[in-house]
C-alpha cells in the first residue's frame, strides 16, 4: 500500500519500525491490563501485538482513517487475525482524532499502561497528526499512563526531535530516549521517541 509516495505496508517484507514501537513499551515478561495504540491505521502494530503478545489484555486503537483500514481489511492477509470471534473480545477500533481521544479519556480517567503512538507529519502545519504533537497533548497523555507505562511516538524527522524533548519536558516527562527505526518500506531511518511516566 503506497500513501503519499511511500510504501507504507507490504506482505512481502519484515518490519523493524513494527518492533521498535514495541518493544519498549511491551514488555513480554509483563502483563497489561490496557493499552492503548493511536494511528497504526494500516493496523500492522495491532495486528502483531494480537499473534505475538498473549500478554496484553485489551488493545484499543484509535485512527483518524477509516478508508486505511477498510483497504488494509481487503488487500493484506495479516489484518485478518483482527476479525476473529476470540480477537473482538478484547481489541477495539475507533475512528476519531487521537488528540481529542485522550483528552476525553483523561477527562474520564481513564488509564493505559503502554501507549503506542503511531503517526506521520507531526510537525507539519495543519497536519492531520498535528494533535499529536503540543504541549497540552503530552498533558493529557501523561494523565491517562498509570506510574512506569511507557510511550513511544514516531516523530517524523530528527529536526522534530528537540521540538519533542521541550514539549514533553513542558508536560511533566522526564528522561526521553531515542532510538532510530531502518525501515525498508521508508528506506530512511526514522526516529522513534521513548518515554517513560
Amino acid at each position: 500500500m503506497v500513501l503519499d509516495g511511500c510504501v507504507q505496508i507490504t506482505d512481502e517484507l519484515d518490519d523493524n519500525y513494527t518492533l521498535d514501537m514495541i518493544r519498549f513499551v511491551v514488555d513480554p515478561n509483563k502483563n497489561y491490563s490496557n493499552l492503548l495504540i493511536i494511528g497504526a491505521g494500516d493496523l500492522v502494530i495491532p495486528s502483531y501485538l494480537v499473534e505475538n503478545r498473549k500478554n496484553v489484555k485489551k488493545i484499543t486503537v484509535v485512527e483518524i482513517d477509516e478508508k486505511v483500514c477498510q483497504t488494509v481489511g481487503k488487500y493484506f492477509k495479516f489484518s485478518s487475525i483482527l476479525n476473529t470471534e476470540e480477537t473482538r473480545q478484547f481489541f477495539t477500533l475507533k475512528f476519531e482524532d487521537g488528540g481529542k481521544f485522550v483528552e476525553n479519556a483523561k477527562n474520564q480517567k481513564e488509564i493505559y499502561d503502554g501507549i503506542i503512538i503511531d503517526c506521520t507529519d507531526v510537525d507539519i502545519e495543519d497536519s492531520v497528526a498535528s494533535s499529536l504533537f503540543n504541549v497540552q497533548f503530552y498533558k493529557n497523555l501523561r494523565e491517562i499512563m498509570e506510574k512506569g507505562a511507557v510511550f513511544s511516538q514516531q516523530i517524523t524527522d530528527t529536526n522534530s526531535k528537540k521540538k519533542f524533548e521541550k514539549m514533553i519536558g513542558e508536560a511533566g516527562f522526564v528522561d526521553p530516549q531515542f532510538i532510530f527505526s531502518e525501515t525498508p518500506e521508508y528506506s530512511v531511518c526514522l526516529p522513534i521517541g521513548i518515554v517513560k511516566k
